[in-house]
């Protein structure tokens, strides 16, 4: 943010602009922003001298009112539709302000949620975290499941495959490849018709 003009600065402006200088030729004259030269002139033409003493006391308040407009408007389309999310109350508003181009800027969504939570129309999520089922202390108490997928065997036919480990012993209990061939559990009557030749387990290996 620029550094306000000091009351001095702002008394030149005002006697130069009076002189009949315009904006760009103070603005040399004084090394100021044209912009900043622009707008104290623009704000001279409309309220005289009286227009040398700054506003301060309307800083903020139209910021407010617009918050405090936007804020209801907010609070009643979440009563209209309460299962809609913040994110969504958001893009609903912004397509329906889109063809105004004056619109005031929308609040963010951290914004309408603090909103909602004050008035009571949502509550804190609770995080909910899995329960840590820690390291298996005897065999059998947990097993590892892994897929090896997308296989190609020696034939060309596509299989894939699960892991199935003991944690505590390191033991390979089990390892079904699919297609399941008819001599393992699990395989529907006729599979091995639909599949061609009966893929066994040991093709898969290497």
């Amino acid at each position: 943010m620029s550094k306000a003009l000091s009351l001095a600065t702002r008394e030149q402006i005002y006697d130069l602009q009076m002189s009949g200088q315009n904006a760009a030729q103070i603005s040399r004259c004084l090394g100021l922003p044209l912009g900043t030269v622009k707008q104290l002139c623009r704000r001279f033409r409309q309220m005289g001298k009286e227009g040398i003493a700054p506003s301060y006391h309307q800083c903020g308040q139209g910021s407010a009112a617009r918050l405090a407009a936007q804020k209801s408007v907010f609070l009643s389309l979440r009563q209209e539709h309460p299962t809609w999310g913040a994110p969504r109350l958001r893009v609903e508003q912004q397509l329906l302000t889109q063809e105004h181009p004056d619109a005031a800027p929308l609040p963010s969504v951290r914004t309408l949620n603090r909103w909602y939570r004050q008035a009571g129309l949502s509550q804190y999520r609770k995080q909910t975290q899995e329960t840590a089922i820690g390291r298996s202390r005897a065999p059998h108490n947990i097993w590892q499941i892994d897929a090896k997928e997308r296989l190609t065997l020696l034939d060309g036919s596509p299989a894939c495959y699960l892991t199935i480990t003991d944690e505590k012993t390191g033991a390979w209990l089990e390892a079904p490849v699919f297609p399941l061939s008819p001599d393992q559990s699990g395989s529907p009557e006729g599979s091995a018709k639909s599949t061609g030749e009966p893929i066994q387990a040991t093709k898969q290996a290497g």
